[in-house]
């Protein structure tokens, strides 16, 4: 389940939230775009990035922030089929960047994505989702911030 996790961390857009099951959200790890919203002190931004690892940073769509990804608290991601029932759910454990112990100020955050298959793929792959499943993922990170709203 790391791959669910990769997405997340990607898709959130907060330092490469991870690839995902679904074909299409697992190529935001080999550096495509990936979109997420991110709550931090009770502001919402739509956040944007290339995904190479988990400690990418994101940047806002609407302004010059950046957000640097330090730490991650416990990941739950979702399969929900093409009526939205639950397929099944997951928790995976946080991760914390060791960095240089230096840390400027962080912001605790809250982070959602989800995407929906297109079911392509390799059925026989266990991170195949049929077309119209989607994957939804959601956490919490911690970021330093920087630029200017």
């Amino acid at each position: 389940m790391k791959v669910f996790r990769r997405c997340a961390v990607v898709a959130a857009g907060i330092g490469a939230l991870v690839a995902t099951s679904l074909p299409h959200a697992g190529s935001a790890a080999a550096g495509e775009p990936f979109e997420a919203t991110l709550v931090c002190d009770g502001v919402e931004y739509d956040v944007v990035g290339n995904g190479n690892g988990e400690f990418t940073p994101v940047r806002d769509k609407n302004s010059t922030l950046v957000f640097v990804p330090v730490a991650f608290g416990n990941f739950t991601g979702t399969v929900l089929d093409t009526e939205g029932i639950e397929v099944f759910t997951f928790t995976e454990p946080g991760v914390t960047n060791k960095g240089s112990g230096k840390q400027r100020s962080t912001t605790p955050c809250t982070f959602e994505f989800s995407e929906v298959s297109d079911g392509t793929g390799d059925p026989e792959d266990e991170e195949y989702l049929p077309a119209g499943f989607t994957f939804v993922g959601t956490g919490d990170v911690t970021v330093q911030i920087t630029g200017r709203p």
